[in-house]
């Protein structure tokens, strides 16, 4: 029984970066070897971007590396009903995706090797942090050969103060054997739009307390300011907004798998210029933004980099583009 759940940790404020969300809302399609199915998929991008997305499907296994491209396409920015779409390998001809806003797949003509793993990803447009692209799943099936669900529950919307403490909560109903809990924090891995962010493992359990086992056994419990609970789920402390990303719970335990997200927020202090030189800083909630301190202005002046792509460089303090700017506003190594 194997599942994923993804959770975004992000700062709030009137300027937050952009956060793309995914969902899928039948996890599991079963279909017939010479028919067709659709895999659907929505999404939402909070707040709303004025360039339209770019919409990708991936064939894939359950943690989503190594997986296969089969279609990828976006509307033209300044003219929406012009459309930009290829599809890839043994799918070239057999999918279409009719309406990008609800970015449902049809598969025709199935094969038995279609069977497998699907990923509807969604990227912002322009810089393309770990939160700007989202992924969920569906699960194709041959009808007759469907294999048991599990019932997973996740935590609700929290929020938490910058310093403080918080659990992910990452609980698998009906599982009938061992379970390996593996947290993971960074982007969808299948994904080449993602310019920052690392793939990287941060904690893990193996829980034996469904064989009658009184406690889980720890295999590795966390680092650094991460740490597995007894429950399983991922504790936080001290957070602060160079944490926030997205966070992944990959549970192992037989065959099943399940998808689910959560969002996780994390308020920071209003930035104010009291006891600050004068001088440009960085936003530390949206990266194409940044604050000027003036002599005699009590309040600071929040500007815009002006330009899509470009990001605040706290090391140059400049608007820069973002190859030029590390992580995790940018790209540079």
């Amino acid at each position: 029984m194997k599942f994923v759940l993804g959770l975004v940790l992000l700062a709030v404020g009137a300027h937050a970066m952009t956060i793309v969300t995914v969902s899928t809302p039948e996890p599991k399609v079963e279909a017939s070897v010479g028919g067709s199915a659709e895999l659907k998929c929505e999404f939402d991008i909070q707040p709303n971007s004025t360039q339209p997305p770019t919409i990708a499907w991936f064939k894939g296994n359950d943690d989503f590396r190594g997986v296969e491209r089969i279609y990828t396409g976006h509307k033209v920015w300044g003219n929406e009903t012009e459309r930009r779409e290829d599809s890839f390998g043994d799918y070239i001809g057999r999918v279409e995706v009719a309406d990008l806003d609800k970015p449902a797949i049809k598969i025709s003509g199935i094969k038995s090797t279609d069977f497998a793993r699907y990923w509807c990803t969604v990227a912002e447009w322009g810089v393309r942090t770990e939160l700007g692209v989202d992924a969920k799943s569906v699960l194709l099936t041959e009808t007759g050969h469907s294999e048991a669900s599990i019932d997973i529950s996740v935590s609700g919307e929290k929020d938490v103060e910058e310093g403080g403490d918080v659990e992910m909560t990452c609980r698998c109903h009906g599982c009938t054997s061992a379970a390996i809990f593996d947290w993971f924090k960074g982007a969808f891995a299948g994904s080449e739009w993602v310019t920052t962010g690392n793939y990287t493992h941060i904690a893990a359990k193996v829980d034996v307390g469904v064989l009658g086992f009184p406690n889980p056994i720890e295999i590795d419990d966390g680092f650094g300011q991460f740490s597995v609970t007894p429950s399983n789920s991922l504790r936080l402390t001290g957070a602060q907004v160079a944490d926030a990303g997205r966070y992944w719970c990959k549970v192992t335990s037989g065959g099943s798998v399940d998808i689910k997200a959560t969002v996780l927020k994390v308020k920071v202090p209003e930035f104010t210029c009291a006891g600050k030189a004068d001088g440009y800083y960085p936003d530390p909630e949206d990266c194409a933004m940044y604050y000027q301190c003036l002599y005699g202005f009590p309040q600071p002046f929040h500007r815009p980099c002006g330009y899509a792509g470009m990001v605040f460089n706290p090391e140059h303090l400049y608007c820069d583009w973002a190859f030029n700017v590390g992580p995790p506003c940018g790209s540079k190594a």
